[in-house]
């Protein structure tokens, strides 16, 4: 789930809403349109959850465009959206070290641990 507009966004210490966003703007070109069923792959949820967002947008969620019976969204967006899923995963993951330092070891892999 993306942060509130109370949490600050790591890189610069401002809310997540302060970050410009990429709306639609009527005086640029419209660019590329995403179709709904290629914008859930590129996320990896299904057209339900897109649908569910869509209900309720959480941040960053780019705006639909219907056109006719389905949805398109504005590339710039998806890509503004996938950037912030990835830096919220990013920030999120914290460094683990995959073993002690070899004199912190109590054991070795194959029973104790002999000087």
């Amino acid at each position: 789930m993306p942060p509130s507009n109370n949490e600050a966004n790591s890189d610069n210490g401002e809310p997540f809403s302060a970050i410009p966003d990429p709306a639609i703007n009527k005086d640029e070109p419209v660019g590329d349109l995403v179709s709904d069923p290629k914008f859930s792959r590129e996320i990896s949820v299904s057209l339900v959850t897109v649908w569910r967002r869509d209900q309720a947008p959480p941040d960053g969620w780019p705006e639909k465009i219907p056109v006719g019976n389905r949805n398109f969204r504005l590339r710039r967006q998806v890509e503004f959206y996938k950037r912030f899923l990835l830096k919220r995963a990013r920030d999120a993951r914290e460094y683990v070290p995959l073993e002690p330092p070899l004199e912190e070891r109590t054991t070795s892999r194959r029973g104790p641990y002999r000087k």
